[in-house]
């Protein structure tokens, strides 16, 4: 497996638990517009099927975001297994830490510089060093 491939492998989890972020605020969004429609009609005390009808469109979506973040966190977690598998199949402690922060924390190479009190060239380095390493 390239690099990259490896790096790829890597990221997964993380570009997931951004994904599932991602469709919590949008269903938060829609849980809001939902609301916001319910109360409009109860305080004007009209019920047409028109009004009626995008409530139950905002519902069926509510529904829809919320089995998707339900398949995505399950996923999530197979993938973050397989990674974390992975990471501790490393032999060296210090490169195992590393990948944790970087692929399965999500921290920013900046932050794992300031914590490590190095370079962020040093850390860029030793990541890919790391990288290359691991048996995939």
């Amino acid at each position: 497996m390239t690099y990259n491939e490896k790096k790829r492998f890597l990221e997964q989890y993380v570009y997931s638990v951004r994904r599932i972020k991602r469709l919590q605020q949008e269903y938060e969004e829609w849980e809001t517009i939902g609301t916001n429609i319910t109360q409009k009609l109860s305080n004007t005390g009209i019920r047409s099927s028109d009004n009626q009808s995008k409530v139950e469109k905002a519902a069926i979506h509510l529904a829809n975001i919320q089995n998707t973040i339900l398949d995505e966190m399950q996923e999530s977690e197979y993938t973050r297994t397989e990674i974390e598998n992975t990471i501790n199949s490393v032999k060296d402690l210090r490169r195992r830490e590393l990948l944790e922060m970087k692929y399965i924390r999500g921290l920013s190479v900046h932050k794992i510089a300031m914590k490590w009190d190095k370079a962020e060239q040093d850390i860029y380095r030793q990541l890919r060093t790391a990288v290359k390493k691991i048996d995939i």
